[in-house]
């Protein structure tokens, strides 16, 4: 039927031989074209895809979810980690509306502030919020619970409302949804520099919280340079930020289920996060970028907030020594089936590579009965209790898989009871940085004479690893990207029985 469609009606019914060659040409010529085309496509595609300034392309069948973090002042955190401020000053580093989500559509709360200019925030007894900045030339109370600071010009910019052709008002836009044009910071507090937004809330005259707001992409590469060294191999940045993201997700589903006004926070008791402290790194945007929307989940549907550590030491820990009884964010399963006690043969020639031999493989601890005593004194004082003098510290249960050990037994004079307590609870107790992990040497504790005398004694632990060790060990990470291992390799290794899912 096309060969006859094609002939041409001069009453042979046959094509003439200068019509075929002038048709193949023609032929060429379209299919020509239309390579140039593809290829063309491709490449302007390419260039899109992978610039980091062209902000959200979604590549997953979802939206990117934004977070929210409370920022705590890390020099000197609260006893109450969500409110702690009764003023806060803020460096604006980009053009920024002022305004208060509580009033959205009055102007009178609608302020503006160039870059480089400094806004003082503070409580005010009777009113609210009392906002003051030297390029306004006055002070302002607003009777509001919650002010927000945001950029001007945002990526992706306000959507138009339907059929008047006018932006969507920065205070009724969902500050996760966007950030700064540019991807860059737009706010410098006491404790770094952020991006996205900043929103602050009154509760009383002594009693203001202070929240950053962003894409959760953006939150991600801020917690992997903090996280995980930008050195590292791309994919164990991948598996970081895999890691990271299911965490946060996690986070981010029981916080809005339970209508908290934060996510989380940027503690290391949650994941460290300091906006851009450390910088944006090329490789870092890369490994966010190619792993964008991906999350573990458990039976396919599930998510969890998964752990991460330094070092396993070469033995990774059950997460029931740490979290005991955790489960997914469904409460179907529990998460001991996921991160288990596993012996890790990557650790030691990730420690050794990276010259962290003394650091995050073996380490020798000192501990002070004076120094025990102390702060077991501090922690009991609020029960109406004390400890004597330390007479003994030995361990008490030790975890026959990984030779971790579970319980530490304190003996003192004001008791002949001893205290059992958790090993990880102990190791928090007397500084994490300083007893590194959970697995010591069969001989640890070990009785030393102290310096301070002759009868004076000392408790040596020798501790192998750096961290609660459940969950993915960094540097083994490090040696299994090494090792050309992929990110969903070393994610499989150490979490068992898990799934990736792109979910935006």
């Amino acid at each position: 039927m096309a060969a006859e469609a094609l002939a041409w009606q001069d009453g042979s019914g046959t094509v003439p031989a200068m019509s075929v060659d002038l048709l193949n040409r023609l032929v060429r010529a379209v299919v020509l074209l239309g390579l140039v085309g593809f290829f063309a496509y491709s490449l302007v595609s390419g260039l899109l895809e992978n610039d980091p300034r062209m902000g959200r392309l979604e590549k997953g069948g979802g939206q990117d979810p934004g977070v929210r973090v409370l920022l705590l002042n890390r020099l000197n955190p609260p006893a109450d980690p969500v409110r702690f401020y009764d003023k806060i000053d803020i460096i604006i580093l980009e053009p920024v509306d002022v305004i208060s989500p509580n009033l959205p559509d009055d102007p009178q709360y609608h302020l503006t502030l160039r870059a480089g200019s400094t806004l003082r925030v503070q409580s005010d007894t009777n009113t609210g919020l009392m906002l003051g900045s030297k390029e306004w030339g006055k002070d302002y109370t607003w009777p509001v619970s919650a002010i927000r600071l945001q950029p001007q010009r945002t990526e992706p910019p306000a959507p138009m409302i339907a059929g008047t052709g006018n932006p969507v008002s920065p205070a009724h836009r969902d500050p996760t949804m966007f950030e700064a044009y540019d991807r860059e910071p737009v706010f410098a507090l006491s404790t770094g520099r952020y991006r996205g937004s900043l929103q602050i809330m009154y509760h009383s005259a002594k009693d203001v919280a202070v929240m950053n707001c962003l894409p959760m992409e953006s939150y991600i590469e801020g917690v992997i340079t903090v996280e995980m060294s930008p050195s590292y191999p791309l994919e164990a940045l991948k598996a970081q930020a895999i890691a990271s993201r299911s965490y946060a997700w996690a986070h981010l589903l029981l916080a809005r289920k339970a209508q908290q006004e934060f996510d989380l926070a940027d503690t290391a008791e949650d994941q460290e996060y300091k906006g851009v402290a450390n910088g944006n790194s090329a490789v870092v945007r890369s490994a966010v970028w190619e792993t964008r929307g991906l999350v573990m989940l458990v039976d396919h549907t599930d998510p969890f907030a998964p752990l991460f550590c330094a070092s396993s030491g070469g033995y990774t820990e059950n997460i029931d020594s740490v979290l005991p009884g955790a489960r997914d964010v469904t409460g179907h399963w529990p998460l001991n089936r996921v991160m288990t006690a596993r012996p890790d043969f990557y650790c030691f020639r990730g420690a050794d590579s990276l010259n962290y031999g003394s650091s995050h493989w073996s380490h020798t601890d000192l501990i002070k009965p004076s120094d025990l005593q102390r702060a077991l004194n501090k922690v009991l004082s609020t029960q109406g209790k004390s400890v004597g003098y330390i007479k003994n510290l030995r361990v008490g249960r030790r975890d026959p898989r990984s030779n971790r050990v579970q319980t530490v037994l304190i003996e003192h004079t004001n008791d002949p009871e001893p205290i059992e307590m958790s090993a990880n609870s102990f190791r928090m107790l007397v500084g994490p940085n300083l007893l590194r992990s959970t697995l010591w040497t069969a001989d640890s504790p070990k009785r030393v004479e102290s310096t301070e005398g002759k009868r004076a004694i000392t408790y040596q632990i020798v501790s192998q690893g750096y961290g609660h060790g459940v969950g993915m060990s960094q540097v083994s990470a490090y040696q299994m990207a090494n090792e050309s291992i992929l990110a969903e390799g070393i994610l499989k290794f150490f979490y068992q029985d898990i799934q990736l899912t792109q979910k935006w």
